[in-house]
């Protein structure tokens, strides 16, 4: 027979020794074996589970490839219950037959993973010992109840009908069918399937167990609990506790304490409790954690439920434990334990919920639109989740997609104000002002109270251009009985009337003094009349209630700065720092002070002084992560590749999967040489976000390094098409070869101008084509096009003034060659051209002091140097 190898999880599992059946006692073994296995076949017709087991260990050490003692093996773990237990021996078994793929379709149905039993049996089907038999249909069919998609489960039911006249066969056929008319909610032919599944088969325990479920439901409690007790007595005795038989127990014990029977109640609960002792301890200890949670006791349920974790790796404790770290915001302890414990395709839609938001808030959009993506319930009204889902695809750039999920969410829950913001930032994005408007007026019309929604209504209205809405929203604030929304509205009144603006301030400030958005408006009036003292008072006041608001941290270390000096406002901001463990806002604002300042290293230590104190809240990490690429780039500008790796790699280390950061250290791989390095780093790039900006940016210079023109261009202007800026537009013009039969550069510079019709580079860099082809008018509208956009362009003016020059209009050159100059003031080719404008209208005295400095900053360039010398020879 054919060998099946197993993996070492087997080995583990059954404790025996993994050989090849490929050897000359092959067929002896598994004779042996299969004496074993027939033994073990008996044993479990008389229940006797234990002896069975040991049977087929002995199978399985005779002949380790023998397939059948597998089978049965896991068999007894589905009957069992243990189907974790028997996925992990049927994922060994290297080489599977259609019979180890529907097995473990089977069992992963019992888990809820309909989605991953139907690629299970999609594997089955292309195994050529596939057959299409009643239970492998019904395997399927029942995939799809768990999915809803009820008709294709129908038409499964109905093919398994035709393929059998077994009436046991067929009254599993009818079990199936109930499940269908169990979950649209058909109660009239879900008893009839029963019946029909009862009358084709008086003993099947199934339809018995669910018939039971139909008349608890109907509180009809004698008749569940006589076919309880006849399922209980219809199956077989087993020397273990079979998952059948706790259910039955289980419901029994349900149903007798509804009906004041706790003494029988009890024998039950004994028999249960015997069987596994251990379970009703975690269970009930599972279900106190819960109450807790219920009672707002996050303490106790949080203690409980990590008893449970570490104890009894239970997965429901560690799920929960993730769902308190994430309301704590302590979201990378959410995620360890949602990653240890958390299925996406079996987890409620509140978990996936929050799991998804763990992501999102870790920068991980993409992870979490793969969980939600491929697990959300079809016609999912759970408008927590699909809320998340909008904003993930909105995180993951994923515009129109996330447009219309928001949207579908808000019809569902209209009053969801933070999806309401989110649609209108789209909207605005598109262009789309009024539309933007509309969306925050009703999120101010469902929260009227909601100061986020008014301040920004009063920031639409301004971006809008709408003078007279805005004053008059912002009056009808005023006049509000929230403090915030009286700051709110006085705030936006200062520049038009400043007077009753701080009228109503100070008002709010008598009634308010401690109020923080009553004192960022003192701060803000004090700003506007730049009385940096007032400014200072409020703005530590400010601090005093919140310590880590950097918006004060920042105003009260510049008015110190105004007042006194620099200094004085570091040391401010150094002391605030000290004052408490917690204080972490005061280390941002340095680290930011000293990162414009230009000394990266003390930016550096007080970001990563932030980080530790604030425990890596998102704040204090996403200062730290700006720092670190600035640190990096700046390290890599002065050629310091050391440094420069290092800040990138601790940079990443904050936000692994940011392909912006990895493509950074691409660059500095590159720069060092280290072509290996910088290969591995791509590909991690392209398998997180495969045909993506960097990936092909990372791809295309390490083509260039290979010198593949051909496939360094094809990657850059994948990357253009993505995310087009002049920059990338002067990098693709530049990897344009002659032999490029797809796109000439003349070509390509008029897709630049289209693409970026604001852009004044393309028309400068079209300009110079013309110059060097000798088109001068061509080249003078376009550079004359290109200044139109962007006056400070020292080389478009330079280039310019000489064509005017060749024209003969040495005043037009002069002009245009003098601000060249002063924007290029040490730029050699710009000096030589003003130098040599000025000669030649006469100023030879300027020209020559400019043409020596051109010649000291180039002494190679022979132009320069002929000119030079000629204005030297009329001394």
């Amino acid at each position: 027979m054919k060998a099946i190898l197993v993996k070492a999880t087997l080995l583990f599992l059954l404790s025996v020794p993994i050989i090849s059946c490929e050897n000359n006692d092959a067929s002896g073994n598994t004779k042996l074996s299969e004496e074993y296995t027939m033994r073990a076949e008996n044993y479990i017709k008389q229940g006797q589970f234990k002896a069975a087991i040991i049977e087929i260990k002995n199978a399985i050490k005779t002949d380790p490839g023998y397939l059948k003692a597998y089978l049965l093996y896991t068999d007894i773990l589905y009957q069992q219950g243990n189907h974790l237990h028997a996925i992990e021996v049927l994922e060994g078994i290297e080489n599977k037959t259609a019979n180890v793929y529907l097995s473990l379709a089977k069992n992963n149905l019992k888990l809820g993973k309909a989605k991953t039993a139907l690629e299970l049996i999609s594997q089955a089907k292309q195994s050529s010992q596939y057959k299409a038999d009643t239970d492998a249909i019904l395997i399927e069919a029942k995939a799809n109840i768990i999915l809803k998609r009820f008709n294709e489960a129908l038409k499964l039911v109905a093919q398994a009908k035709e393929k059998t006249s077994n009436k046991t066969l067929l009254s599993e056929v009818e079990i199936t069918e109930a499940y269908v008319h169990k979950l649209s909610q058909n109660s009239e032919k879900l008893k009839l399937s029963l019946d029909k599944a009862l009358k084709l088969n008086p003993n099947n325990i199934d339809a018995m167990i669910m018939l039971s479920s139909v008349y608890y439901s109907e509180q009809s409690l004698e008749q569940a609990e006589d076919l309880l007790t006849k399922a209980l007595y219809s199956l077989p005795s087993t020397d273990t506790l079979t998952l059948k038989r706790l259910q039955i127990l289980k419901s029994l014990t349900s149903i007798l304490m509804e009906q004041g029977r706790t003494s029988e109640a009890l024998v039950y609960s004994k028999l249960i409790s015997e069987a596994n002792p251990n379970a009703q301890k975690i269970e009930s200890t599972y279900e106190t954690a819960i109450e807790a949670l219920k009672a707002g006791d996050i303490q106790k349920a949080e203690k409980l439920l990590q008893g449970l974790y570490s104890e009894h790796n239970l997965k429901a404790s560690g799920a929960l434990l993730g769902m308190i770290k994430y309301e704590q915001g302590d979201y990378t302890a959410a995620d360890n334990f949602f990653q240890n414990t958390l299925d996406p395709e079996t987890a409620s839609e509140k978990a996936l919920a929050y799991y998804a938001g763990t992501q999102l808030r870790l920068k991980s959009p993409e992870q979490a639109l793969a969980a939600i993506e491929s697990n959300i319930k079809e016609n999912s009204n759970d408008t927590q989740l699909l809320s998340i889902y909008g904003i993930s695809l909105l995180a993951a750039g994923k515009i129109e997609q996330a447009k219309e999920v928001i949207k579908s969410t808000l019809e569902l829950d209209p009053g969801l104000s933070r999806l309401r913001i989110a649609l209108a930032n789209i909207y605005n994005s598109q262009d789309e002002r009024q539309a933007a408007l509309s969306e925050l007026k009703s999120a101010a019309q469902n929260e009227p109270k909601n100061a986020t929604v008014q301040e920004l209504l009063l920031k639409q209205y301004q971006f809008m251009g709408e003078k007279q809405q805005h004053a008059a929203y912002a009056r009808e604030l005023t006049n509000h009985e929230s403090v915030e929304s009286k700051a709110l509205g006085a705030i936006a009144l200062l520049d038009t009337d400043p007077e009753f603006a701080n009228q109503v301030i100070n008002n709010a400030y008598t009634n308010n003094p401690t109020n923080k958005l009553v004192l960022n408006a003192k701060v803000i009036s004090a700003l506007n009349q730049k009385d940096y003292s007032s400014t200072q008072k409020y703005a530590k006041e400010l601090v005093a209630i919140a310590p880590n608001n950097t918006f004060a941290l920042t105003i009260a270390a510049a008015s110190i700065s105004k007042l006194t000096n620099n200094n004085d406002a570091v040391q401010y901001l150094i002391k605030q720092g000290k004052e408490s463990a917690d204080n972490w806002a005061a280390d941002i604002v340095l680290a930011q002070h000293h990162s414009n300042s230009g000394n990266l290293q003390l930016a550096v230590q007080h970001a990563e002084a932030a980080l530790a104190k604030s425990a890596f809240n998102s704040a204090s990490t996403s200062t730290a992560i700006n720092i670190y690429k600035t640190a990096a780039r700046e390290s890599f500008k002065s050629g310091s590749i050391k440094n420069a790796r290092k800040y990138a790699i601790e940079a990443s280390q904050l936000a692994p999967n940011d392909t912006s950061l990895l493509y950074l250290l691409v660059t500095i791989d590159l720069a060092d040489s280290n072509i290996t390095q910088a290969s591995q780093i791509q590909k991690q790039i392209s398998e997180l976000e495969p045909n993506s900006y960097y990936s092909y940016l990372a791809n295309a210079d390490i083509h260039k390094i290979n010198k593949n023109a051909a496939e360094a261009f094809t990657n850059y202007y994948n990357a253009w098409k993505i995310k087009p800026s002049d920059k990338l537009g002067k990098i693709v013009w530049s990897n344009i070869t002659e032999d490029n039969k797809k796109l000439t550069k003349s070509r390509f510079i008029q897709e630049w101008k289209q693409t970026i019709p604001k852009s004044h580079e393309a028309l400068t860099i079209e300009a110079i084509q013309y110059q060097q082809s000798g088109n001068y008018p061509a080249a003078k509208m376009a550079y004359r096009k290109s200044l139109d956009k962007n006056t400070n362009q020292p080389i478009a003016l330079n280039n310019l003034a000489w064509i005017y020059f060749e024209d003969s209009n040495i005043k037009a050159a002069l002009d245009l060659s003098e601000k060249a100059f002063k924007l290029a003031p040490e730029n050699p080719a710009i000096i030589d051209t003003y130098g040599w404008l000025l000669y030649k209208s006469g100023d030879n005295e300027k020209a020559r002091d400019l043409l020596a400095k051109a010649a000291k900053l180039a002494p190679h360039n022979k132009e320069i140097q002929l000119h030079l010398d000629e204005v030297e020879s009329k001394k």
